[in-house]
């Protein structure tokens, strides 16, 4: 394998010392002679050394490269699709309308005289909680205030027995 890669650089090595050697020789023998100006009717140019094929009568020549063809206009694109014609409905109506048909339902639910006593007794349940609540902090408030008169009475009984003796 490297056997074969050293052979294919060394072909390729000598056919570039080739085209580099003959190109090099056509150019040397331009040398003494003055390059031309390219014209300006030439899409693109360039000056190039042209010699016999034994290397003999070599002149420089401008090399014009043709103008490409003119591009053939890009297709116009289709027409947009015309407008939908108006309808006169909005495209949201059927959302509004069926949120204003649960809005109706909803008061009209809320008039009813089972949902009325059901609001009522969970208004009243609440009540109940909140005042459950407010006693049962009183009445820890209470005990708290017990503990405590009963810690300084203790207290002060220690010390008047300790007076005592």
């Amino acid at each position: 394998m490297r056997r074969e890669n050293g052979v294919r650089a060394a072909l390729l090595l000598c056919c570039a010392l080739g085209i580099l050697v003959n190109t090099g020789s056509a150019q040397m023998n331009c040398v003494g002679q003055p390059k031309p100006i390219p014209a300006n009717a030439c899409f693109s140019s360039s000056v190039e050394c042209l010699c016999n094929p034994d290397n003999t009568g070599c002149h420089w020549e401008v090399v014009c490269k043709p103008m490409p063809p003119p591009r053939a206009p890009a297709a116009a694109p289709p027409p947009p699709p015309p407008p939908p014609a108006p309808t006169g409905v909005s495209p949201l109506g059927g959302l509004l309308r069926g949120i204003n048909q649960g809005l109706a339902a909803r008061r009209q639910r809320e008039q009813s005289p089972e949902w009325q006593a059901w609001k009522l007794q969970q208004m009243q349940k609440k009540a109940a909680e909140k005042e459950a609540k407010k006693q049962a902090a009183a009445e820890r408030t209470r005990e708290k205030a017990a503990e405590r008169i009963a810690r300084e009475e203790a207290s002060e009984l220690a010390k008047a027995k300790k007076a005592a003796k």
